[in-house]
């Protein structure tokens, strides 16, 4: 895979010279920051991040010990995950003892709120994977 990157961007510089001078970005970084895995963390290190940013103190997956903090990082990523198998794939809530039961739901509010979506906008995986389809009774 790695050639073939080269390959591609060989042939977007060539494509683009068509139209316009193309040149190297010299402030381009090719790294990427990961997601902290607290968990993974001694206490001192983990104080530090929590009293960086709170969020990474609030535990929304009990049985993978996955924080607020990581699954913001996930959805706020220039890469991002917008969907629950997404942030399932890329930070392990939901891969637990519970398989979701106790964070499932609580994901997917951060997705709404993250995203700005309506709750039947929230998508589980794929394109039409819809989590909720609309009320199932009338709640004042």
């Amino acid at each position: 895979a790695p050639a073939v990157a080269v390959d591609v961007a060989d042939m977007a510089v060539s494509i683009l010279a068509h139209d316009r001078p193309v040149a190297a970005n010299p402030d381009f970084d090719p790294h990427r920051p990961g997601i902290p895995v607290l968990r993974e963390m001694d206490d001192e290190t983990r104080a530090a991040y929590i009293a960086k940013n709170p969020d990474y103190g609030v535990i929304v997956c009990r049985c993978e010990e996955i924080s607020r903090g990581e699954i913001l990082d996930a959805l706020r990523s220039n890469v991002c995950v917008p969907t629950v198998d997404g942030v399932k794939k890329r930070v392990r809530p939901g891969m637990g003892r519970c398989q979701g039961g106790y964070c499932e739901t609580r994901i997917t509010e951060m997705i709404e709120q993250e995203k700005h979506l309506a709750p039947e906008e929230v998508r589980y995986s794929k394109r039409d994977s819809y989590i909720f389809t609309g009320k199932v009774r009338n709640v004042k």
